[in-house]
């Protein structure tokens, strides 16, 4: 069996393990549900951020390597397009949130008896329930078209090696992006910022994108690095894309840490009473020593190690530092959700046993294996590389595509 053959074989196989984690996964928190509805909620939550996470990253690195024309994407471009046909799953995963999560997630402004916050009262022509369902069914709408476009152009492009369908995929792409800011930014605000309806930032929408940038890098990474085993990625896999692709995972971690610094300084020096609260439930027991880790192992050792150019060389190195960042994300979303849910300091009576618990990492866990799944299962079924792009031919001038796009 060659190698082009053993790909698909392999990458089968790797589906079908991924399938069995998502389904244990899943069953698991089912079972969960009956013993602690709140738990489970802020766990489904937390998952479902995070394989939505890895499906939105998907389609805003695409709208960037459309864009740059960069060689850099070359690699991943496929498992990216296919990375982007789980929004149908993930628009479906959703419906639970928006028919029964919604009054145990969002609780502090659907129950209007509640003595509520006068800035919770001046918000209300926003936040309820039909507007918020109106809402993110719009964002959806908006996110399977974009999806569906980047993915079916690059297929007909595959067939034909026509450039009008480079040309429609740079054209998509710029607006795509913009759509993919705009919505984030909504989506963020309302599935997790109204948790805590009286705090509020400005760059909210920011972190979550950066955040998708990075998991879904991590992951590419992977799963890139994994392939390179065998032909046709061994080749395309060589020591300068595997460079380029450490330096952009180097980036992404350093604009994480930027945008979080930048809340963090912006809110604890103003220091006013809506905004505060947010970073000491964040300072609680607890929480205090997973804001450390984070600092810790989400930018600092890996800022280090990607400092050099012989760590992003060695593939065993920079897989290590790509799981562990994918670990770290799953930590940065339970510390975004799970003090929010609880209120420690804040709001004492919003504490239902335990802040943190086993489910909130089998939630991440059981979401990310379905998306790796799904995303395996279309990645299989076509050319693992964009062979037929004439961009990344011998001798192709895309300055000349580009002036007449």
């Amino acid at each position: 069996m060659t190698d082009n053959e053993l790909v698909p074989v392999k990458l089968q196989k790797l589906q079908g393990q991924s399938f069995i984690v998502a389904v244990i996964g899943f069953i698991a928190l089912v079972l969960f549900s009956s013993m602690n509805p709140v738990h489970f909620w802020q766990s489904y939550l937390t998952g479902y951020l995070f394989g939505w996470g890895c499906t939105m990253g998907c389609i805003a690195l695409l709208c960037i390597i459309h864009l740059a024309g960069g060689r850099w994407g070359y690699c991943i471009r496929r498992f990216l397009e296919a990375g982007t046909q789980t929004i149908y799953i993930m628009a479906l995963l959703f419906i639970p949130i928006a028919i029964w999560g919604m009054d145990t997630l969002y609780i502090d402004w659907l129950d209007l008896s509640n003595d509520h916050h006068h800035i919770v009262a001046e918000k209300t022509q926003y936040l309820n329930r039909e507007f918020w369902h109106i809402r993110s069914l719009i964002i959806f709408v908006t996110w399977i078209a974009t999806a569906h476009c980047l993915f079916s152009w690059s297929r007909k492009q595959d067939e034909t090696g026509d450039l009008q369908y480079r040309r429609k995929l740079k054209f998509i792409a710029g607006p795509g992006l913009l759509l993919f800011s705009l919505t984030v930014t909504v989506a963020s605000i309302d599935w997790v910022m109204s948790i805590e309806p009286t705090w509020f930032s400005s760059i909210f929408g920011v972190m979550f994108m950066i955040g998708q940038g990075l998991t879904i890098w991590a992951l590419s990474i992977l799963v890139v690095t994994y392939l390179a085993r065998f032909q046709p990625m061994k080749e395309a896999l060589n020591l300068k894309s595997q460079h380029n692709l450490g330096n952009l995972m180097f980036a992404f971690v350093i604009l994480w840490a930027y945008i979080e610094l930048s809340q963090f300084i912006i809110i604890w020096s103003a220091n006013l009473p809506e905004e505060i609260p947010w970073y000491m439930n964040r300072s609680d027991g607890g929480f205090r020593y997973m804001s450390m880790f984070l600092v810790m192992f989400q930018f600092a050792i890996p800022f280090l190690l990607l400092l050099s150019r012989q760590t992003k060389m060695v593939t065993k190195f920079l897989r290590g530092i790509a799981c562990g960042i994918l670990v770290m994300r799953v930590i940065d979303l339970n510390w975004i959700i799970a003090p929010s849910i609880h209120q420690p300091i804040t709001n004492p009576g919003r504490v239902e046993g335990p802040a943190l618990h086993l489910m909130d990492a089998i939630g991440p866990i059981a979401f990310g294996a379905l998306f790796l799944a799904l995303t395996l299962r279309t990645y299989r079924k076509a050319p693992i590389l964009p062979t037929k792009d004439p961009v990344f031919s011998e001798g192709f001038d895309y300055k000349e595509v580009s002036t007449n796009v």
